[in-house]
């Protein structure tokens, strides 16, 4: 995603490289699945730091809702 001038810094960070909301999406499952399967290996191996990987989906998701609310997606190329 190209960053317009309203856009914060770390909206452009979360979705550098990433230019419709369908891909968004995708990396937000994806990074929602790994950090809930790092978090039960973190259980097991009683390391509770890897609870910190929920803040990436997170950070997906909180930036994909300022884009919705401020900014625009690229249109989907066909």
């Amino acid at each position: 995603m190209k960053k317009k001038d309203n856009m914060p810094m770390w909206v452009h960070w979360a979705l550098l490289g990433i230019n419709t909301r369908k891909v968004a999406m995708i990396f937000f499952t994806a990074s929602s699945i790994l950090s809930l399967i790092a978090i039960a290996a973190g259980i097991i191996i009683e390391d509770y730091s890897l609870a910190t990987l929920l803040f990436v989906p997170l950070w997906y998701w909180i930036s994909i809702k300022w884009v919705d609310l401020y900014s625009s997606w690229q249109a989907a190329e066909i």
